[in-house]
């Protein structure tokens, strides 16, 4: 539900800088278990945080291979906790990711951007990196050329 651009795009550099396992960011699969047997818990720490009943804990604190310790399961929680604040934080003071960043906003040439506005719904098209569109266009549509 909650999507923090800003902090998702700085935390992803700061990943590929510090980190050798870049499969993780491009497929869930990749990374191990045990830290994907904390999604559960995190999505319901992130947005329901009253339904995390003593058995989400104990699933993740049961013998095996994948388990996980108290202690590291309370740093686990504590560092969701905090991020799950920050990221409310950084939506509320309307945080937006940085212009050099991939997500981030960018400046286009006009001969880069083209917006068609449509009669009955808006629909704003990109040519260059941003995919913005939405498909529900009607048949009377004007191009606008916007100025660099």
């Amino acid at each position: 539900r909650h999507h923090c651009g800003y902090l998702v795009s700085l935390q992803q550099v700061e990943f590929l800088e510090h980190c050798t396992h870049h499969a993780w960011l491009r497929d869930l699969n990749q990374v191990p278990q045990k830290l994907r047997n904390l999604l559960e818990l995190n999505k319901l720490l992130a947005h329901q945080p009253w339904q995390i009943k003593p058995d989400h804990l104990r699933e993740l604190l049961k013998p095996g291979p994948d388990s996980w310790s108290i202690s590291e399961l309370v740093h686990a929680l504590v560092l969701l906790a905090h991020v799950h604040a920050l990221s409310g934080f950084a939506l509320g003071c309307g945080l937006n990711p940085e212009i050099d960043s991939q997500v981030g906003h960018r400046y286009e040439s006009a001969t880069q951007a083209e917006y068609t506005v449509s009669d009955s719904d808006t629909v704003l098209e990109l040519d260059s990196c941003s995919s913005v569109s939405s498909s529900v266009a009607s048949s009377a549509s004007t191009v606008i050329n916007v100025p660099g």
